[in-house]
């Protein structure tokens, strides 16, 4: 599918490729919280979690920014990042009678890389990705039991 997007680093309207059904899912979470795992290809890589709205993305990283252990010195610069995070998710926060928006980007909680034959991190991370730089996707997250051979 092609959309007629602006690319955020130009000023000119050129064709982004990517998976409507993708982008859809993307916007059902951007509006109304929707979240399901999801496993992608990007570039060779797997990368697996579960889909999140942009604004939940940023509150995490603000509330785990401000919850760091760090010291005083660093403690003030963190909470000046920690502000960004709480801006840039009022910023993305989708209404739920706010028109159509065509999001760019994906969010993912509890995501990991696919390394091997191991899933790191194991606790899982928080991801952003840039849609039109997904190759493929399923659903569901991947887990990985004990491997023998």
């Amino acid at each position: 599918m092609v959309d007629e997007l602006k690319d955020p680093g130009s000023n000119e309207m050129e064709p982004v490729w990517s998976d409507g059904v993708l982008r859809h899912l993307v916007m059902l979470a951007d509006r109304y919280g929707f979240s399901v795992g999801i496993t992608l290809t990007v570039g060779g890589t797997i990368v697996t979690g579960n889909i999140i709205a942009a604004k939940d993305f940023f509150r995490e990283l603000e509330k785990q920014t401000r919850a760091a252990s760090l010291d005083s010195s660093q403690k003030e610069f963190a909470e000046v990042y920690a502000d960004g995070f709480q801006q840039i998710a009022d910023l993305v926060a989708v209404p739920d009678d706010a028109p159509t928006h065509i999001p760019n980007f994906i969010h993912l909680r509890n995501a990991r890389w696919m390394i091997g034959r191991e899933l790191v991190p194991e606790s899982g991370s928080f991801w952003r990705g840039k849609i039109a730089s997904i190759d493929g996707f399923t659903f569901g997250s991947l887990s990985i039991g004990r491997l023998t051979g």
